[in-house]
């Protein structure tokens, strides 16, 4: 399904991370080479080594920039995802007590709904995007190995002391990736509270769990309330934001909101990668519908919390998701929107969605064709959207002149088709692709100008 963006080009924030990264362009392979590269994140401040090993690597493997083999990679992390995706939501399953075979044909399907999801183009073909599809990879390994260890508990067949030194590894394998790894937590608190219920088979385990929970969610809200708030929070705009910390908050819930939108009706021209024109919500009014889309997410959660015993593994998937966007739909003064943030919540998205549609199918008393037909008709679906999507990123130019027909009005969009045809006139000499960037750049002036 993403073959067809294999052949697309670095695009926005790859220019400055990668392309203009030397001390990513190892032609000779040695530790330093590579321990230099792995710490060159943010003009050599460091973080986040191992994707920026990988892209080192990839340079190294392909004897230049070559974007097609960054992408082959990033493509490569995401199918090793999703198949041990598939094996984490099978061990789960069984746990919600699923029967064996339904959970795992129920694994391959959430697993495979994931893998091919529209939303998912950006984050795998978005060359830099890597540090987030690693720290997916790692986060799901953990999730498995916690699952494993938590499994062997309530068994009564010991501690799992070796799983749990994987999570533990696994963890910091993903915080080696993206400095958000720390939400591990919050993703195992959501299971306890949901499939798992701290159980155990030795009480002295099943309490020690719930007093360990209890004791870090006490510090954790501390820590938010009386360090990470006062640290962040602004009344007036962030420096370079037009946005105040509580106008930043009231527009998560409407980007929020939108994802979810993205993720139930996925279609490919409603991803549209650059979001210039999203209004900030000045108040609960404005735009009309901040308020709304508060109280939407205030009921999934309600509706999560009150179905956890009933519909675990629906609660487990509203927790997951929103628990996934905590920190960036939080005070930090990060860019409003990004697709790629999704790509570990969508997890939880589809979990929740596909437990509500099984409970359609059992309460229509469906049989398992319909069932086949409907689980068919899905995916063909996901994946006839995420080939389009994919044919999109597939060329510079053609993406680009998808993005201006979709925001007209937005200065990247424009500078993105301006920049593709110039990279086309370095590459080939033709004067037509120069002419053809420069009326680009020409016609986004005069439109972004006219914009009220």
């Amino acid at each position: 399904m993403f073959v067809p963006a294999l052949s697309g080009d670095f695009v926005l924030d790859d220019g400055f991370n990668i392309l203009q990264n030397r001390l990513l362009y190892v032609d000779v392979f040695s530790v330093e080479n590579l321990r230099n590269a792995a710490f060159s994140f943010h003009d050599g401040v460091g973080g986040r080594p191992l994707p920026m090993l990988s892209f080192a690597l990839d340079y190294w493997r392909a004897g230049s920039m070559d974007a097609t083999a960054f992408k082959a990679t990033n493509l490569f992390i995401h199918g090793a995802t999703v198949f041990f995706l598939a094996l984490c939501l099978r061990r789960l399953l069984l746990l919600a007590e699923w029967a064996p075979p339904q959970a795992a044909l129920g694994a391959l399907v959430f697993a495979l709904a994931w893998g091919v999801h529209p939303l998912q183009v950006s984050s795998v073909m978005y060359v830099v995007q890597r540090m987030q599809t690693m720290e997916t990879l790692f986060l799901v390994l953990a999730l498995w190995a916690y699952l494993s260890m938590r499994q062997i508990q309530i068994a009564g067949m010991g501690r799992g002391r070796v799983q749990g030194l994987a999570v533990l590894f696994f963890w910091l394998l993903a915080l080696g990736c993206k400095e958000d790894a720390p939400l591990l937590f919050a993703f195992c608190l959501a299971l306890e509270l949901t499939v798992l219920r701290f159980r155990a088979a030795r009480q002295d385990v099943a309490k020690g769990w719930r007093q360990t929970y209890t004791l870090l969610s006490v510090l954790g809200l501390l820590v938010y309330f009386f360090v990470v708030v006062p640290h962040y929070w602004s009344w007036d705009a962030y420096g370079g934001r037009n946005f105040s910390s509580l106008e930043r908050l009231m527009t998560q819930a409407r980007v929020l909101c939108m994802y979810l939108g993205q993720i139930v009706f996925p279609y490919p021209d409603h991803m549209t990668f650059i979001y210039d024109d999203l209004a900030v919500s000045r108040s609960l009014w404005t735009p009309w519908t901040t308020l709304p889309a508060i109280f939407l997410i205030a009921f999934l959660l309600v509706w999560a919390w009150r179905w956890r015993a009933v519909r675990p593994i629906f609660s487990f998937g509203v927790l997951l998701f929103f628990s996934g966007h905590f920190i960036t739909s939080n005070v930090i003064a990060l860019e409003l929107v990004f697709e790629h943030r999704n790509h570990f919540p969508l997890i939880g998205a589809v979990l929740a969605v596909g437990d509500l549609l099984l409970l359609f199918w059992q309460r229509c008393g469906l049989g398992k064709r319909s069932a086949s037909v409907g689980l068919c008709a899905v995916m063909v679906l996901l994946g006839g959207a995420t080939l389009s999507h994919a044919y999109t990123w597939g060329d510079p130019v053609r993406h680009a002149e998808k993005l201006v027909e979709l925001l007209p009005t937005s200065t990247r969009a424009w500078t993105q088709l301006g920049g593709a045809h110039f990279d086309l006139y370095k590459a080939t000499n033709d004067d037509g692709h120069l002419m053809h960037a420069i009326e680009a750049n020409e016609a986004g002036l005069q439109k972004v100008e006219a914009t009220p």
